[in-house]
């Protein structure tokens, strides 16, 4: 089937693939504001929070029809967020990121899973300090249905190795740290975020996303604190974000940021 499909020209996937992760960023947009608040993803239809009147088809197009209804209510006027045209293109970029980055593959395809999930727990982990279950399960499920189609059976083994691996680390950590700082170490989202996204990395490109993830929330959190001269200890330190940029970077590049590293420090 992908040997079929890469006969196609690339720009053609390129546009289609786009236009979808465009219209995932909208569907994500609803899990965002409404998994966290319990309310169902599927009903009530979009609509206006102030107003309440429903959201036409022609005013939902994703990123166009923020632009062309200004950001604002088509009915009432009130204002809408720029993040939810924000979120739509970064869906779609990322998608496309996926795509140029291992051509027409499943290896692609998983990587667009990975990225759409990580982005909508990210948001609803900086708006609410929760990583939910229901992105998680999902994200898990995307990953054993990418080794399943990238490798048969042996890419499922490598699968359940590296959950397998990375959960008895992180129970370990967890138990060992808590035990040295007399309180929770890490939050349990964190962990099962972690296992998640571990089934679309093995244990060293998980380790290299924990890593990077860690110290850009470090940087960030830092960096903020400067800006607004609070002290440190003043700040929570929210990993979802960090730690999702950082399994979105082992995915794509993991194995590349190893080996410059190994030829620069070991000159292997």
């Amino acid at each position: 089937m992908i040997e079929f499909l890469k006969e196609i020209p690339l720009p053609f996937y390129a546009v289609y693939i786009g236009i979808i992760g465009a219209a995932v960023g909208s569907f994500l947009n609803v899990v965002i504001y409404r998994l966290p608040r319990e309310i169902s993803i599927v009903k009530p239809a979009s609509h206006c929070p102030s107003c309440k009147n429903p959201i036409k088809p022609w005013h939902n197009i994703p990123i166009l029809s923020w632009f062309l209804l200004r950001g604002k209510c088509a009915y009432c006027g009130a204002k809408f967020s720029f993040r939810y045209p924000a979120i739509e293109a970064l869906a779609s970029a990322t998608a496309l990121w996926s795509l140029f980055r291992f051509g027409i593959s499943w290896e692609a395809f998983g990587g667009m899973l990975l990225s759409w999930h990580l982005i909508a727990i990210s948001m609803t982990d900086f708006d609410e300090g929760i990583i939910p279950d229901h992105i998680v399960l999902p994200m898990a499920l995307g990953g054993i249905l990418t080794a399943w189609l990238t490798g048969g059976l042996p890419g499922l083994l490598d699968a359940g190795i590296s959950i397998a691996v990375t959960t008895a680390f992180l129970v370990v950590f967890y138990w060992v740290t808590s035990k040295i700082m007399k309180k929770q170490s890490m939050g349990m989202g964190d962990i099962t975020m972690i296992a998640g996204f571990s089934l679309y990395l093995n244990p060293l490109l998980v380790a290299i996303a924990i890593f990077i993830g860690s110290a850009a929330s470090l940087i960030v959190v830092v960096t903020i604190s400067i800006i607004k001269r609070e002290s440190l200890r003043e700040r929570s330190l929210r990993y979802g974000p960090g730690l999702a940029f950082g399994a979105w970077i082992s995915y794509l590049y993991g194995f590349k940021l190893l080996q410059s590293y190994l030829e620069l420090v070991l000159g292997v």
